[in-house]
């Protein structure tokens, strides 16, 4: 285990939980367009059931959700940079701050099965 491993999985479901929800909110917060509010609510979306699959490690792996997590930070990275082509900053700053929040989580999650 490196020094970096430090949050459980439950304390990172938790907290992805929260990310979830904030992008699925940021929208109306901060009143994006039509195209941003359908990424945002998409990624938030799929960012919560994440959060929600690490309860039960019997609908998915652990090394499933890992794999998971690195494709749901680039996916927020990705479509920051689609929304940020198409003139949305706003859209594109909170994606971006989501995909490098993910991308901290993953890095510092300890991914072991509960005992």
């Amino acid at each position: 285990m490196t020094t970096f491993r430090l949050m459980s999985l439950s304390a990172h479901a938790a907290t992805e939980l929260v990310l979830g929800l904030f992008t699925v909110a940021a929208p109306f917060i901060f009143g994006f367009g039509g195209g941003a509010t359908i990424v945002t609510l998409a990624i938030g979306a799929l960012l919560v059931g994440l959060a929600l699959s690490a309860v039960d490690h019997r609908s998915t792996s652990v090394a499933a959700h890992s794999r998971f997590d690195t494709m749901m930070a680039m996916a927020a990275l990705a479509g920051a940079l689609v929304l940020g082509a198409g003139r949305d900053a706003g859209a594109a700053a909170v994606l971006c701050g989501v995909g490098i929040a993910q991308f901290a989580l993953t890095l510092t999650t300890r991914y072991s099965a509960r005992a």
